[in-house]
C-alpha cells in the first residue's frame, strides 16, 4: 500500500487539530476553588462587604452594582448574624469554574449557599456568584 504525500499532510493536519484541541487549560480543582469560601466567610463575619465585591470576578461586578451586592450582604448579615461554620454538600466543575454548595450554620439559623468561583492558572480563585437560600431571610 502506497501513501500518497497528500494522505500523509491530511493525516496529520487531523492529528494535529485533534491534539491540539484536547490541550486546554487544566480542570480546576475543586478543594483549590475552595480557598476563596472562608476569605468570603471571614470578610463577610468582619462586615467588610466591599472588599468581597472588590476581590470578585468581573462577571459577578457586571451583573449587579457593588451598592447593590453590599445591600444584600448586609441584609444576609443582619438576618442571620455570624457565620458559625460550614459543610461541604455539592461539588461541580465545569473547565475552569467550580459550583460548591454548602450547608451553613449562622447566630440566626441554617442556610444553603452557593458559590460559582473561577480559577485561573496563576491566580488566587475568585467568586464569579453567591446564592443563599435561608428560611430566616
Amino acid at each position: 500500500m502506497r501513501i500518497t504525500l497528500t494522505t500523509f499532510v491530511a493525516a496529520a493536519t487531523i492529528a494535529l487539530a485533534l491534539l491540539t484541541g484536547c490541550a486546554k487549560e487544566p480542570a480546576i480543582d475543586a478543594d483549590q476553588a475552595e480557598r476563596a469560601v472562608p476569605q468570603f466567610h471571614t470578610a463577610l463575619n468582619d462586615g467588610n462587604f466591599d472588599a468581597i465585591y472588590e476581590a470578585a470576578a468581573p462577571a459577578l461586578k457586571s451583573s449587579q452594582s457593588q451598592a447593590d451586592f453590599v445591600r444584600y450582604l448586609q441584609a444576609v448579615r443582619g438576618k442571620l448574624g455570624m457565620i458559625r461554620g460550614t459543610e461541604r454538600t455539592g461539588t461541580r466543575v465545569e473547565g475552569q469554574q467550580a459550583t460548591l454548595t454548602y450547608k451553613s450554620a449562622y447566630e440566626g439559623g441554617e442556610a444553603t449557599e452557593e458559590f460559582v468561583i473561577l480559577l485561573e492558572p496563576e491566580k488566587e480563585p475568585v467568586v464569579v456568584s453567591y446564592r443563599m437560600l435561608s428560611p430566616a431571610l
